[in-house]
């Protein structure tokens, strides 16, 4: 299915042709949204809320369901190093649910930290553009979705797995076995099957997404796949 992203940059790319002198702004007051936000989704560097993509869909003669909107911006490292602790992006998350305050004693309460590290989180993501405000003054995440380099070394990224475990260690001791699911297989594989195995475990991640995120949204989730060798890896295949 097409994404969204690549639709808005075929369909800029037509309306150019007709007509070179075809501007992004123009092409921005079509679609009635920024010409800065327009061109940061069209250059992956800031993703779009999923009420701001309804009316473009409709602009463009979409319905609902026809068009892959889960265009996900890669964050560069950069920014993960400053945004690697589970919390930023458990916030981010947290704006999303029906009930959300922008609040630091009501966040840190829902997140179970305390205030002041919950004031020094909303001051970073504010600061490095990953919050902004609505005309009602309402915080917006400007990265609704978002992924981070894969296949790469990082002590950032490292960090952010090592903590997911930790959380994940912590709910399996102090939540009630009604709000998790935890399970675990062994199978027998080769190593050369691990690329496809990625690629079907991104496929299943993202439809449990949108099936977990249709309807009301009132708790914050987290989703941990791990799949790692148990025998020790051989060179000499």
């Amino acid at each position: 299915m097409t994404s969204l992203k690549e639709t808005l940059r075929s369909e800029f790319a037509e309306r150019k042709s007709r007509n070179p002198s075809y501007s992004l702004r123009a092409y921005a007051r079509f679609l009635e949204i920024s010409p800065t936000s327009l061109s940061l989704f069209l250059n992956g560097k800031r993703g779009l809320s999923e009420k701001a993509k309804r009316p473009i869909l409709r602009k463009l003669g979409f319905l609902d369901g026809e068009l892959d909107t889960d265009d996900f911006s890669e964050i560069d490292l950069d920014k993960v190093k400053i945004i690697a602790d589970w919390y930023f992006f458990a916030i981010l998350s947290l704006m999303e649910t029906d009930d959300y305050q922008h609040d630091c004693q009501w966040i840190g309460q829902r997140l179970n930290i305390s205030q002041l590290l919950a004031k020094e989180a909303i001051s970073i993501l504010e600061k490095n553009g990953f919050i902004e405000f609505d005309d009602k003054n309402k915080a917006i995440p400007t990265f609704p979705r978002t992924k981070t380099p894969t296949q790469v070394r990082s002590a950032a990224i490292r960090k952010s797995h090592m903590q997911a475990l930790d959380l994940a260690k912590r709910s399996l001791e102090y939540d009630d076995i009604s709000l998790r699911d935890m399970t675990a297989i062994t199978v027998v594989t080769t190593r050369d099957k691990m690329n496809e195995a990625r690629k079907k475990i991104t496929k299943f991640r993202r439809n449990l997404m949108k099936f977990l995120e249709s309807g009301e949204k009132k708790e914050v989730y987290r989703l941990s796949i791990q799949l790692f060798p148990l025998s020790k890896v051989r060179d000499d295949i």
